[in-house]
């Protein structure tokens, strides 16, 4: 599995979108409330969280923030 790839609930709202390279996560995601507000985003490599990821909350206030470290 390789490209960009949005995900959508049943209603058609976006659940997340990203990409996948050798069948792995990478790039930049996003994944979203059912509202339609973002919940979280970040970055993937190699299938791992790296780099600095928002966490947000339904009403679209930024409650924390995390920094993932790349897998060796």
């Amino acid at each position: 599995m390789d490209g960009k790839w949005p995900w959508r609930r049943g209603n058609g709202r976006l659940l997340q979108t990203g990409a996948f390279k050798n069948g792995k996560q990478t790039g930049f995601w996003k994944r979203y409330y059912d509202n339609g507000q973002l919940w979280d985003e970040g970055a993937y490599k190699d299938g791992g969280k790296v780099g600095e990821w928002k966490v947000y909350d339904k009403t679209g206030v930024l409650k924390q923030r995390k920094i993932f470290k790349a897998k060796k």
